[in-house]
């Protein structure tokens, strides 16, 4: 499933984190999820159970390579109108299904969290493209480091890691040059090839596809392989991480070679130090995301 570029704007757990706010209890986060909203044109705002909701943004379209019109809107929840957000209500439609998620700021307790947590992977399981554009929402709002600018060979990837073309082959990073075409979340053209040379260490990530993908590799217990540096930004469910902050359990995307559409994926091996390189390969494309060894990675910042 190939994306056409969009933006969304969302108010991640750090951006919360920042007003010092109160955080949304158990009570209120399950009367959140007892709100109704029907398909059409929402009201901007009103009050349900208690609670205040107010739209945070104009509801943003968008589309995948199949021509349906996917809808994102955002609305602040909060105990009545004027105070601080106590989280927001996510309201994912696309034809005729209409999914809300109930996001909670940075200071709800890890419980509140969890629950969140639970419902987005069990809505991203059922729900074609709900996962990947909940992600890229939450990336779109999450401060990025100038770390890149530190560490500039820290963000990269061994030569023969494969890397997906938009013809359907595949070829290994080593042999990317910069005009090439290569899949990615949007239209994605490689504008910078980095190369560089010394003694790189490497983590190695495994995955395992919630569901039937298709892809080039696997390895004897039928999961993905990925070896890449510990700086490097990848697509999580919630949002961007680096590769030495994820955790056995997180969920990443992959993509499918036959459908292309992007899926989510459980992280269930790390290996810090697996093996060192002499040379590392990074790109830098046109739409800022491409597939390594299948799996969704960042352009590093």
């Amino acid at each position: 499933m190939r994306f056409i570029p969009f933006v969304l704007v969302a108010v991640s757990w750090a951006t919360f984190a920042q007003e010092r706010q109160q955080g949304m209890t158990l009570a209120e986060f399950d009367k959140a999820k007892t709100v109704e909203i029907r398909s059409g044109s929402p009201k901007k705002h009103f009050r349900s159970h208690g609670l205040s909701y107010r739209q945070h943004e104009t509801p943003q379209s968008f589309q995948f390579n199949d021509g349906v019109e996917h809808k994102v809107s955002f609305y602040d929840i909060s105990e009545r109108t004027g105070q601080s957000a106590l989280g927001q209500l996510v309201v994912y439609s696309s034809q005729n299904r209409l999914v809300t998620l109930v996001l909670p700021n940075e200071t709800s307790s890890k419980t509140v969290k969890d629950n969140f947590l639970a419902d987005l992977k069990a809505q991203s399981l059922t729900n074609d493209g709900l996962g990947i554009c909940f992600a890229l929402a939450l990336g779109q709002a999450t401060p990025r480091t100038n770390s890149a600018l530190a560490h500039p060979q820290e963000f990269c990837f061994p030569a023969e890691t494969f890397v997906n073309l938009v013809d359907g082959t595949e070829r290994k990073i080593s042999g990317i040059k910069v005009g090439d075409e290569i899949t990615g979340i949007s239209a994605n053209r490689v504008e910078k090839v980095v190369v560089n040379e010394g003694v790189f260490s490497l983590t190695r990530l495994l995955v395992r596809p919630n569901g039937q993908a298709w892809v080039s590799t696997r390895n004897e217990s039928g999961l993905l392989s990925l070896e890449v540096t510990p700086n490097h930004p990848v697509l999580t469910l919630l949002g961007e991480k680096r590769v030495e902050n994820l955790q056995k359990g997180d969920w990443l995307f992959v993509r499918d070679a036959v459908t292309g559409r992007y899926l989510t994926a459980e992280l269930t091996n790390i290996a810090p130090a697996f093996r060192t390189v002499d040379k590392v390969y990074h790109l830098q494309t046109e739409g800022g995301t491409y597939e390594a060894e299948n799996i969704v990675v960042l352009n590093k910042h």
